[in-house]
Parts: C-alpha cells; sequence; structure tokens
C-alpha cells in the first residue's frame, strides 16, 4: 500500500538524501585520511632535512596542532551537515508519507 503513496518527488528526495549521506562519510574518511597524511607528512620533512623529530619547537608544535584540530574539525563540521540534510529529506519524506495515509485512511472511513 505504501508504495502508492512514493511518487517521483518522494524517489528524487531519498535519492538526494541517500547522495548526502555516502558523500557524508566520503567526506569524513577523505578528511581523515589527509589529516594522517599530514602528520606524516611534517615529520617526514623533518626527517629529510636531517633533524630529528624533537628538534621541532614548541611553536612549530603549537602550529601543527592548530593545523590538525583544524582539519578534524573541518570534516566533521561537513558531516554533520551532510548528515543533517540526509536526515531532513528522509523525515521530510516520511512525514509527507504520514499524512497521504492518514488523508487516504479519513476519505476511505469517512
Amino acid at each position: 500500500m505504501e508504495s502508492t503513496f512514493f511518487t517521483k518527488k518522494h524517489e528524487r528526495l531519498t535519492r538526494i538524501a541517500s547522495l548526502a549521506n555516502i558523500l557524508a562519510w566520503l567526506v569524513l574518511i577523505i578528511y581523515s585520511l589527509a589529516a594522517i597524511i599530514n602528520f606524516n607528512g611534517n615529520r617526514s620533512i623533518l626527517l629529510a632535512m636531517g633533524l630529528p623529530p624533537d628538534a621541532m619547537t614548541s611553536m612549530d608544535y603549537v602550529r601543527f596542532v592548530i593545523n590538525m584540530l583544524r582539519m578534524i574539525v573541518q570534516g566533521a563540521m561537513l558531516w554533520v551537515v551532510l548528515k543533517g540534510i540526509h536526515l531532513g529529506l528522509m523525515m521530510i519524506v516520511e512525514t509527507d508519507l504520514n499524512y497521504r495515509e492518514q488523508k487516504l485512511g479519513e476519505e476511505t472511513h469517512g
């Protein structure tokens, strides 16, 4: 019975919601990998210069930590926004389907 309620509009919104969900996870993975690569890249630069990893000054550590936190926070914020889009669109579709079902029930019973 529910398939008769599901229109092309619902299908389109569900498809967009699914795409937002997939993009959310891709963004999270990409930003996580970028943070790891950034960490390894900084360590490799020090080793290439012939300096041990403990040769960084305290200000270098602060910049490094801020840069890592920035990447992690950006990835997390994009993930939250895309997951919000996914859940919001799915709620819109579900609400519309519930109203259609309720309206059809009232027409057949009343």
